[in-house]
């Protein structure tokens, strides 16, 4: 019984470092100490994410980086959070939307700053800019920058 104890107690200590290794196997551009759950949920060409040091991604996150996502030092993103860098187009109303293209926007990115807490269930939108020491409250839609030292709720 002390064998499985000692054996779940190290296993529990270094998934988050085997599952950090292998994972910037896949993406080039993820920092140290980054820790996520198994069940995030990447939607985007891999060499326009950046995710810097300490950050962590928990359950059922989606990120969508079709354009560039930069994700900076001790952000912490909650469960089933989503960062969407696309829009769909609906030029024609004879063709379904389901037919018809995602539009990638090439003007701007989308940058997460130092010291960030997104909160469970919250859409982070295009062109967004949240500055540093920022809160985004659970459920939120962000569509508009936020500022440094903020909660947007």
């Amino acid at each position: 019984m002390l064998l499985i104890k000692k054996i779940i107690f190290w296993y529990k200590r270094c998934i988050w470092k085997i599952r950090s290794y292998i994972l910037r196997l896949v993406w080039s551009s993820v920092g140290k100490n980054f820790k996520y759950n198994s069940s995030i949920m990447d939607q985007s060409s891999l060499d326009k994410l950046k995710i810097w040091d300490d950050c962590w991604i928990w359950t059922w996150s989606v990120i969508n980086a079709y354009n560039w996502i930069n994700i900076w030092k001790n952000v912490l993103i909650s469960d089933y959070c989503a960062i969407i860098s696309t829009d769909h187009e609906y030029k024609d109303i004879n063709i379904p939307i389901s037919e018809q293209w995602y539009t990638i926007w090439k003007e701007q990115e989308i940058n997460i700053w130092d010291w960030v807490w997104i909160w469970f269930n919250a859409v982070i939108m295009k062109w967004v800019t949240i500055w540093n020491n920022s809160i985004i409250w659970a459920w939120s839609v962000v569509t508009k920058d936020v500022d440094s030292n903020s909660i947007y709720a």
